[in-house]
């Protein structure tokens, strides 16, 4: 059992994305080098704790199956998992965990994302618009199931900030908004500008090879789950950053937004017309859309990482900002 779990596959995956992670911390001004370490860990404390550990209550039965809710126990499971992960996370990362240890249980996720297969997996047993249309209807949900899994481990968070809260001087503040109006309206501006710049940015970005359809204009290709991962990423990463440079609101709802868009791309896909033309016309592994191909997963997972991204983006700006203004005088 623990071979299975923790595969040399496995360990070699989370090895190279830490060394990743590691090569963008050390370009990045303003954490010091025990915090990018810190940082380092917290990734790979969610990668173990939810990404290898609990991934047999989410794995699929078949070995190309994909990644999708489980029972009420299993669900239960993770909660639980998530809260810890979340709670262990913001100690590990104090005094700046109630921003950074976040990240620990959506790379947890993007674990499970990466180990999944992907959209035409599931599809390949489907013959007809029928069954394509409830599969799709039992994707739905999936969004905010996974958001709420990511938003328990930000409770985490906040249990851990209530024990032991930072000192003053190394709170993160927003940036100062371009567009002044009041908290809430820049929040509700915020969630739907990053799902409109995000839902843009996918389609670009997670774009495969297209062959010209005469009634949809164009198909494409099933993306690979990396190139899923680094579209949705960058995606979010630019609406959050956006969204906090010129709203001063945190990246809380761009990560709110990975459920809509992800809802938006299948529910694009859910059509009547759209579904019995791709299964009369065209094999399992092409869509009418980017969007209808992203698990919702992958959709939530990365897009929290990449909303964190996005905001600690716009911090090391100002920091650099801040550092040549004084340098300056």
């Amino acid at each position: 059992m623990f071979s299975d779990l923790f595969s040399m596959d496995s360990i070699l995956k989370i090895a190279a994305a830490l060394a990743a992670l590691l090569v963008v911390l050390s370009s990045l001004p303003g954490p010091s080098w025990p915090l990018k370490f810190r940082i380092c860990a917290v990734v790979l404390l969610g990668m173990i704790i939810l990404g290898v550990c609990a991934w047999p209550i989410v794995a699929p039965a078949e070995p190309f199956g994909v990644v999708s809710m489980p029972d009420l126990t299993g669900a239960l499971i993770l909660m639980l998992l998530a809260l810890a992960t979340g709670f262990v996370g913001y100690f590990l990362t104090w005094p700046y965990g109630e921003h950074m240890g976040v990240i620990a249980v959506p790379a947890g996720m993007a674990v499970w994302a990466v180990r999944s297969g992907v959209m035409a997996d599931a599809l390949v047993g489907t013959t007809d618009a029928v069954q394509r249309t409830e599969f799709f209807h039992s994707l739905l949900p999936e969004p905010f199931f996974w958001l709420l899994i990511a938003a328990i481990g930000l409770a985490g968070v906040f249990l851990g900030r209530f024990i032991l809260s930072p000192a003053a001087s190394t709170h993160i503040n927003t940036t100062t908004p371009k567009l002044r109006l009041n908290n809430p309206v820049n929040a509700a501006i915020a969630l739907v500008a990053s799902a409109m710049i995000a839902f843009i940015v996918v389609t670009l970005l997670a774009r495969n090879v297209g062959f010209t359809d005469a009634q949809l204009g164009q198909v494409i290709a099933q993306p690979s789950a990396g190139q899923v991962g680094f579209a949705v990423f960058v995606s979010f990463a630019l609406a959050s950053f956006i969204s906090n440079k010129f709203l001063g609101v945190l990246y809380f709802w761009s990560a709110a937004a990975t459920a809509l868009v992800s809802v938006f791309g299948l529910a694009f896909y859910d059509r009547s017309r759209i579904l019995e033309h791709m299964a009369a016309s065209w094999p399992a592994n092409f869509f009418a859309s980017p969007h209808s191909s992203i698990l919702p997963v992958q959709m939530v997972s990365f897009g929290i990482l990449g909303a964190v991204a996005g905001f600690w983006l716009v911090q090391s700006f100002e920091f650099w900002h801040s550092f040549q203004e004084q340098a300056e005088q």
